[in-house]
């Protein structure tokens, strides 16, 4: 599999996973304890960073699922 280089740069990590299921390689797991979200850049652990300083301020709990 060979990704072009104007492509990677813009992968985000789904896409990536995406990609290799597609090409019908072998992705495995390792389950974790706790949150997580998906961090593509350092603008996003910026934020990330940023949003839960500012929930643990206010005394709540930053969630980046929707679903909750």
């Amino acid at each position: 599999m060979k990704i072009l280089p104007e492509k990677v740069d813009r992968l985000d990590v789904t896409a990536l996973l995406q990609t290799l299921l597609i090409s019908e390689i072998e992705v495995s797991v390792c389950p974790v304890k706790g949150d997580w979200c998906e961090v593509d850049s350092g603008a996003d652990l910026q934020l990330y960073n940023e949003k839960i300083v500012t929930a643990e301020i206010s005394g709540c709990r930053w969630s980046h699922d929707w679903r909750e």
